[in-house]
């Protein structure tokens, strides 16, 4: 029995800035030795990003920990061959450069997989590898969340569209190809041998619309912003407390009722306006005054309790501050404390995958600019000390 889900599975992770980085951070959080790859000198553009504790950019770590680090310019012919070399024996190449880039290098999947035919590829970028008029066009994440959709969807009707607060393109497309690396994994255990897995920030984006992109193919409508209401389901609103805010859904007719009985109005159970969803949104103008008025007058803590009494689900909306110290997130061990030679102790985001038998850990926080290079270098491809000062000086390591 393997102490972790991927035990036994090298990644070398070439990737910088969130997608790629973030993949990495789940396949190291599965157990993966993941090799994290970066340009001497400077490293990965997060390593300056704020916040800083005691130096070192928090931003960085929250992304990378678990892994190792080496340093190779990828652009330079004898850091290439070092690269190759190391595909001879890793599972996985990860990579999110500009599409054509790693081909230029000589280090695009048909080459890497004549050297190791069972390597996985994958390869996350703004609009994918190919079938895109915009292949070589750059993508940060705000262009993958106005292009796939979202941002028009997400705001209040008489305001602009609103990007998500997280980057939603960068994290989404990230566990697509953790969930890709994963089949094309499985899959080789049966064929033998790897393929190119080719993930899009923008697709990612599209993909989780929900209903918005059948709403349209289906009847011609084009869903837009509603604020913090549901398209489809009534009472599902954010409504303010009198020293607070409270998230409320309701996806039934039996939760709509058990709400009716909670806010003291059980007559709305036979108003012919609260009789199901449908009718709930038709008349939304008449009903949520109602909820709102009884929500200000009564405290986030009250409303918790007396929608809790009538199996209504609810939750306090928290700011940042707020969450980190429920309950919850402590208990499932969702805040880990590492130790980290500059920065000291860091607390960061722990794995969300449960696992019973394999369970997912954080043993360290991400590495220094290469921490691993002799470990990697010397340990996995047997270079001496000599060859690494003249790979130095030369600035390919």
């Amino acid at each position: 029995m393997s102490k972790t889900t991927l035990a036994g599975i090298m990644v070398l992770d070439a990737t910088r800035v969130v997608a790629g980085p973030f993949c990495g951070l789940i396949l190291a959080d599965l157990g993966a030795e993941v090799i994290k790859v970066e340009m001497p000198g400077t490293g990965d553009e997060t390593r300056t990003g704020a916040p800083f504790l005691n130096g070192e950019s928090t931003y960085f770590h929250s992304i990378n920990r678990n892994k190792k680090g080496i340093t190779l310019n990828l652009s330079k012919p004898e850091a290439q061959k070092i690269f190759k070399e190391l595909v001879k024996t890793a599972d996985v190449v990860l990579e999110n450069f500009t599409p054509g880039t790693m081909e230029g290098f000589g280090l695009g999947y048909e080459e890497l997989s004549k050297i190791n035919p069972r390597i996985v590829m994958a390869s996350v970028s703004g609009f994918g590898q190919k079938n895109s008029p915009y292949v070589t066009k750059v993508a940060y994440d705000p262009i993958a969340q106005a292009m796939g959709g979202i941002a028009s969807l997400n705001g209040y009707p008489d305001g602009p569209p609103t990007k998500v607060g997280v980057a939603l393109g960068d994290i989404s497309a990230a566990l697509y190809t953790t969930v890709g690396i994963c089949a094309a994994l499985y899959e080789r255990g049966v064929s033998g041998t790897g393929q190119h897995i080719d993930v899009a920030m923008t697709d990612s984006i599209f993909s989780i619309l929900e209903h918005a992109v059948l709403r349209y193919t289906a009847s011609g409508n084009v869903a837009g912003r509603i604020g913090n209401r549901h398209p489809a389901l009534s009472p599902y609103n954010f409504y303010e407390t009198s020293n607070g805010w409270v998230a409320v859904g309701t996806a039934s007719n039996s939760v709509a009722n058990r709400l009716a009985d909670a806010i003291g109005k059980p007559e709305l159970k036979d108003d012919p306006r609260y009789s199901s969803n449908v009718e709930r949104l038709k008349n939304a103008a008449y009903l949520e005054p109602l909820i709102k008025d009884w929500m200000i007058e009564r405290t986030k803590e009250e409303v918790i309790e007396l929608f809790n009494e009538h199996d209504v689900p609810i939750g306090p909306i928290y700011a940042i501050d707020e969450a980190v110290k429920d309950p919850h997130f402590m208990q499932r061990g969702m805040l880990v404390e590492v130790e980290h030679p500059t920065a000291g102790t860091m607390k960061l985001v722990g794995p969300t995958i449960k696992f019973s038998k394999t369970p997912s850990k954080v043993d360290k926080a991400g590495p220094m600019l290469g921490q691993h290079n002799d470990e990697v270098f010397k340990g996995i491809l047997r270079m001496t000390d000599e060859e690494l000062n003249r790979l130095k000086e030369a600035k390919v390591i």
